[in-house]
């Protein structure tokens, strides 16, 4: 059996989300009320099921006028050097597995997955270390 290099599909986020709430504007409230009201009135409320999908419909419609949030895939402390070790880590197995007799193979898996390990590790507590810092200095 051999294994392939796969690639990771980026992954699609249909909807628009607001991030915090409270950052909306008492006119970005009232438009977003007047809007879920005037789609929610029209609603008729027979069957249960019809009635779920029409409210859903509504808030969708509504959220036009929210504010948007970009989504992001990955944490904010991904830098390029845990991608890089990451992808080599992940070639390494491939190799391992499409020749699973080879101890140097796997030896050298065994040292990418530690490397990653520490490079993920250090990216995050160096990324902790930041917003520790950037609140402090906000709230003193």
């Amino acid at each position: 059996v051999k294994f392939k290099v796969m690639r990771k599909k980026k992954k699609v986020v249909p909807h628009r989300y607001v991030k915090d709430i409270k950052s909306l504007s008492k006119n970005e409230c009232e438009e977003y009320e007047k809007c879920v009201k005037s789609v929610f009135e029209k609603c008729k409320f027979e069957e249960l099921e019809v009635s779920w999908m029409e409210f859903k419909e509504a808030l969708s419609k509504a959220q036009v006028v929210l504010p948007v949030q970009e989504i992001r895939n990955s944490g904010d402390w991904v830098t390029s050097e845990v991608c890089r070790i990451s992808e080599l880590k992940r070639k390494a197995w491939v190799r391992w597995m499409n020749d699973p007799g080879k101890v140097e193979l796997k030896v050298e898996y065994l040292r990418l997955k530690a490397l990653s390990k520490k490079n993920v590790t250090e990216a995050k507590e160096k990324w902790w270390r930041e917003q520790a810092q950037e609140l402090g200095e906000r709230y003193e």
